[in-house]
């Protein structure tokens, strides 16, 4: 099964963090399977502004890691297709939060995050497998 991830889990993996390292064999053994949406660059840009304005990532570690995003083996899917259904799901999670479940959606995958707040919102709604790490979900995924 195909994977999608969202930008907690890119951010973490492209960082080589703890968390990171623990999504790893996720990400093995979805290799060839895995997808984001084009919002995920956006998002992963801001994401190291945040960390870098934080003191958290040094500026020259973080464009070490937007080189390292443009090789990410992962299918960048466009978002026109999916405003409907970013929309019906407004009233439970972000916007942002909407295109990934809707991208999973599309594509038959399962959602990876390490967002909580995300799986707990997307959790009574979504219409595909959500996975959750540290694994909370008692998925087997």
């Amino acid at each position: 099964m195909s994977i999608v991830l969202d930008t907690s889990v890119l951010v973490e993996v492209l960082q080589d963090s703890q968390a990171g390292r623990s999504a790893r064999p996720i990400l093995s053994a979805h290799a060839g399977q895995i997808h984001i949406p084009e919002l995920a660059v956006v998002e992963v840009v801001s994401a190291l502004r945040g960390l870098c304005r934080g003191g958290q990532v040094n500026p020259v570690l973080a464009e070490q890691i937007l080189t390292d995003f443009s090789d990410f083996p992962a299918r960048r899917w466009p978002m026109d297709t999916l405003i409907p259904r970013v929309w019906a799901l407004r009233d439970a999670v972000t916007s942002y939060d909407a295109v990934y479940i809707a991208l999973a959606e599309e594509l038959g995958a399962t959602l990876v995050t390490m967002d909580s707040r995300l799986y707990r919102g997307a959790l009574p709604l979504a219409q595909c497998p959500l996975r959750l790490i540290p694994d909370q979900s008692g998925s087997t995924d």
